[in-house]
């Protein structure tokens, strides 16, 4: 049995852990007692900082001759 050499990952997101949106929408919309339509900001915070490490090895494979 063969162990491959190790995938080493390393994934960073928001290192200064900056405020923003992931999405974001305008909307407007009128109900029926309102005289004007009114616009809304709607959106959707990004996640914080975070950050992910992993090693993935295969194991197996033909034998070495």
């Amino acid at each position: 049995m063969r162990l491959s050499p190790p995938d080493l990952v390393l994934s960073a997101d928001n290192l200064f852990d900056v405020d923003w949106n992931e999405a974001q929408f305008a909307t407007t919309s009128r109900l029926r007692n309102e005289s004007e339509p009114v616009t809304e900001l709607h959106f959707t915070p990004a996640s914080g900082r975070f950050v992910q490490a992993g090693a993935s090895y295969r194991i197996g494979g033909a034998a070495k001759q």
